[in-house]
């Protein structure tokens, strides 16, 4: 468990400058965006912004979550290591398969809390995925809307713009 906690400062340490590095590039790529297409891009920037507070609820929820985790494999770990120190007590009294019913009780309540995390993980990483292409085609199409024509220097500038700013805020900010 140290380990892992360990790994957290380390990961927290790299992404760290996300913090005020991110809002600043947010800043230079919309002003480069909306010289680029126009307003097409504040509308695909828009969605983007959007989905922040989204994602900001379920990281939320998500870390919640881990600490509930967390607190019960530390309950777990202690009843295992009391039904360990014990062993003959419990063997002698024949209270073994009380025992590990509980302990199978507080493994079932853990298991379950670690699949609605994992759940909250999958639908977070699935916004990030699936905005990219709802960013991409309303910019599009909203700049095709206002009587614009598509031309390949517009639109690969405009998709490098829209990735790097949906994986500097969504991803690491």
């Amino acid at each position: 468990m140290m380990s892992t906690d360990t790994e957290k400062f380390q990961t927290g340490g790299i992404y760290f400058n996300n913090i005020w590095h991110g809002p600043f590039d947010a800043a230079m790529i919309l002003i480069y965006g909306y010289l680029q297409i126009g307003v097409s891009f504040v509308v695909g920037f828009a969605i983007i912004v959007l989905l922040l507070p989204v994602q900001a609820c379920i990281s939320q929820r998500f870390a919640m979550l881990r600490r509930q985790v967390a607190s019960l494999t530390d309950a777990r770990v202690k009843l295992t290591n009391q039904a360990i120190v014990g062993v003959r007590q419990m063997k002698i009294s024949g209270w073994e398969w009380a025992f590990r019913d509980h302990i199978q009780e507080q493994r079932d309540h853990e298991i379950s809390r670690v699949a609605e995390a994992s759940k909250l993980k999958a639908t977070n990483e699935s916004i990030f995925f699936v905005s990219s292409a709802i960013v991409t085609f309303t910019t599009f199409a909203t700049y095709w809307g206002l009587g614009h024509h598509l031309t390949p220097d517009k639109v690969f500038t405009t998709l490098v713009l829209l990735n790097a700013i949906q994986l500097s805020a969504t991803k690491y900010f």
